[in-house]
């Protein structure tokens, strides 16, 4: 709407200061006994005027050929409206202006002509980092993620605050995201671990102990470290394959193995059948030498298969 008054107005204005200065010449009498003289007896020049105003001619046949018909001027009814107008937009325009592009302007004519003016900086490193947000230092931050924002923004004419606001909210949604990370995988680790202390009952510190050993046998610090750093070494899956890996080794092979293994509640249950249905077994045997071994091997056994009894 302001563009369309603008620009034929602009484009025109030594035709309607020439316009305005005639109808200042009308209103005091002059150039208007000659016109007046086919209106009719005019006498005055103000009465002959009028007779040339009786005439009915369009005030926009005095203007340019090429801005006579345009849509602009089809609202006013006389120069005096036109002229009105025409004061109140020189209102409007002024070095700190800006005029808006027209709808095919490409992205160069608007940063040229709108966001440089408004303060897009010159260059997409210029653009300061917001520096109040709490970042991880587990959380890694891609410097080309980074430069890649910024070159993005820089193309898209965003201000340096405009920046800084679309900045923290990217980066706060990726540090919510990373933080529901860590919480799922601790709380799946804690229910994994809980369901492997029921497993193991009475064997589940032996058994994490056991793993250790085959870890510091055969990994490198390097190694070590990255297990550590991922958090796998506290995964339950990674736990119960180490020991199956000791348990599977003979006594030699671990330094620091322990000589004695607490069984787990499946494996000291089978063991007890096993005693049990065996009936030349020492346990029945009260003469035999080994049967106060058997009992306390029994018992034993009975702790490990039923640790909360």
């Amino acid at each position: 709407m302001l563009n369309d008054t603008i620009t034929p107005i602009i484009g025109t204005r030594n035709a309607i200061r020439s316009m305005w200065q005639k109808v200042l010449y009308s209103e005091r009498g002059e150039a208007g006994a000659g016109e007046g003289g086919e209106g009719g007896q005019g006498g005055e020049g103000g009465a002959g005027g009028q007779g040339g105003e009786g005439g009915g001619a369009d005030w926009r046949s005095s203007l340019p050929d090429n801005i006579k018909a345009h849509p602009v001027f089809q609202k006013y009814q006389s120069p005096n409206e036109a002229l009105a107008a025409f004061v109140d937009v020189q209102k409007l325009i002024g070095p700190e202006k800006i005029i808006m592009p027209s709808k095919e302007a490409d992205d160069k004519e608007w940063n040229e002509r709108v966001f440089d003016r408004l303060g897009r900086p010159k260059k997409p490193e210029e653009y300061a980092l917001p520096t109040d947000l709490q970042i991880p230092k587990e959380l890694p931050v891609s410097e080309k993620l980074v430069q890649g924002f910024r070159e993005q923004a820089h193309k898209l004419g965003m201000l340096p605050k405009q920046f800084q606001g679309m900045y923290k909210w990217f980066m706060n949604e990726q540090i919510a995201q990373y933080n529901d990370m860590l919480a799922g995988r601790k709380k799946g680790m804690e229910e994994a671990t809980t369901n492997l202390r029921t497993e193991w009952g009475a064997a589940f510190d032996q058994n994490v102990s056991l793993g250790e050993k085959v870890l510091q046998s055969f990994a490198d610090e390097n190694i070590i470290n990255d297990i550590k750093s991922s958090g796998v070494n506290n995964n339950p899956s990674f736990i119960k394959f180490l020991a199956k890996v000791g348990q599977a080794m003979s006594e030699d092979q671990l330094t620091g193995k322990p000589q004695t293994l607490t069984m787990s509640p499946e494996e000291a249950q089978a063991e007890l059948s096993k005693m049990e249905n065996n009936f030349e077994h020492p346990l029945y045997k009260e003469q035999h030498p080994e049967h106060d071994a058997a009992m306390k091997k029994r018992d034993m056994l009975y702790r490990m298969a039923f640790p909360k009894g």
